[in-house]
């Protein structure tokens, strides 16, 4: 079959060519009664999209015993895609012997089915010799060979350029304190230095979004080409959300959430622990914005002396602290004042704590994050009222 296929263009590729093989039987009309025929055949071509130009060779006998054959090219015209099954319509003209060798016309269809390299055709076709000689219906099936279409190249994916290790420990980093200092400055003084010098409020970004440096290179050091886009590191805690924009970036086990964004604002916000966190900031290319988060505060639901029942501010404030957990455990105690008997103050403490549990079951949290711990005993320096509590405080892993 590819041999016949080469005979017509050697040129061509494997993948525009086919061909097949069949059986064949024949019916004729014409004078002197003629004889019907049988044998095989086999055929090969090249395709240029549904048509296609083949080379068809079928052979056998008459029913009388003598010798009977067909050879001819032909165009083939494929009437929907070829790839699937489809129904075709092919004319050619040739050369016959039968019994005699003649010159012959040949018209006829044929219907290809499924889509597999390999599928099975049935055909029927006309030949009309040039000559006074029967005119043959032949009626054919057989397998079809055509090569599957090439698989279409991978979409190549690039992917985005992971954020650089950091191979400064926090310790060591370095601080640039923009004006009166002007200075790169360990952490520490950093601080203080924020603290003397008022910075105007059109730095006060600054503040928040520090630049750091590896505090061996050299500040003076030509800077490498900036690449089109810099990094957001957020200094919080594991529990804490950080969303930039409107992509939510999951933090690392010890808290530091890395982002990576295109040059332009960009509006930072951290929840969890009940608190809510915002930065509005300017990307730049080629450079890291830190921002350091403060720690989550404990939420102190007061109560009427004597009482256990959670008001309508201490449940408004707890229903803040459940909207705002992030993925924080709570830990609830109660306390209570120095008045009246400590047993009952202790035994009331409980309750209260208990009924902040239950409040914050109510409102969305699921128990299983929540703590209970011992009754607190009454503080120095607070207020009666103040003491007169039960607090939920977040549980920050891995702190002491």
């Amino acid at each position: 079959m590819i041999l016949l296929a080469a005979l017509l263009a050697p040129s061509a590729t494997a993948q525009n060519a086919e061909g097949g093989v069949r059986a064949v039987g024949g019916l004729a009309t014409g004078p002197a009664d003629p004889a019907n025929t049988f044998g095989g055949g086999l055929y090969g071509g090249l395709r240029w999209g549904r048509v296609v130009g083949e080379l068809a060779l079928d052979a056998g006998a008459t029913t009388t015993g003598a010798p009977w054959l067909l050879a001819r090219p032909r165009v083939r015209f494929h009437l929907t895609d070829p790839a699937r099954t489809t129904l075709s319509v092919v004319v050619g003209g040739g050369v016959t012997l039968d019994p005699d060798l003649t010159g012959v016309v040949t018209t006829g269809a044929a219907l290809d089915l499924g889509d597999r390299p390999v599928r099975p055709r049935f055909a029927v076709d006309y030949g009309w010799p040039i000559a006074d000689r029967p005119v043959r219906m032949h009626l054919g099936v057989g397998l079809l060979w055509r090569p599957a279409p090439p698989a279409p190249d991978p979409i190549a994916v690039v992917e985005p350029p992971a954020p650089p290790a950091t191979q400064i420990a926090l310790a060591d980093a370095m601080v640039w304190v923009p004006r009166p200092i002007c200075e790169w400055l360990p952490p520490q003084r950093a601080n203080v230095s924020f603290a003397e010098n008022p910075v105007p409020l059109a730095d006060v970004t600054l503040i928040d979004a520090l630049l750091v440096r590896d505090p061996d290179a050299d500040p003076f050091a030509p800077r490498p080409a900036a690449p089109d886009y810099g990094y957001i590191t957020v200094v919080g805690w594991p529990g804490d959300t950080v969303t930039v924009g409107e992509e939510t970036a999951a933090p690392a086990a010890d808290g530091v959430t890395v982002v990576q964004r295109p040059p332009g604002p960009a509006e930072i916000t951290l929840r969890g622990g009940g608190r809510v966190q915002r930065w509005p900031m300017v990307v730049h290319s080629g450079d890291v914005l830190w921002i350091q988060a403060t720690e989550p505060a404990p939420v102190r639901s007061r109560f009427a002396s004597g009482s256990a029942a959670v008001g309508p501010d201490a449940r408004s404030a707890l229903q803040q602290l459940v909207q705002d957990a992030g993925t924080y455990d709570f830990t609830v105690y109660g306390s209570y004042s120095s008045d009246g008997s400590p047993a009952a103050n202790i035994a009331l403490a409980r309750l209260r704590a208990n009924a902040v549990r239950d409040a914050l079951v109510a409102l969305g949290l699921d128990a299983a994050r929540i703590q209970m711990a011992e009754p607190a005993p009454p503080m120095p320096g607070l207020t009666p009222e103040d003491q007169r509590a039960a607090v939920v405080r977040p549980i920050l892993q891995g702190v002491e």
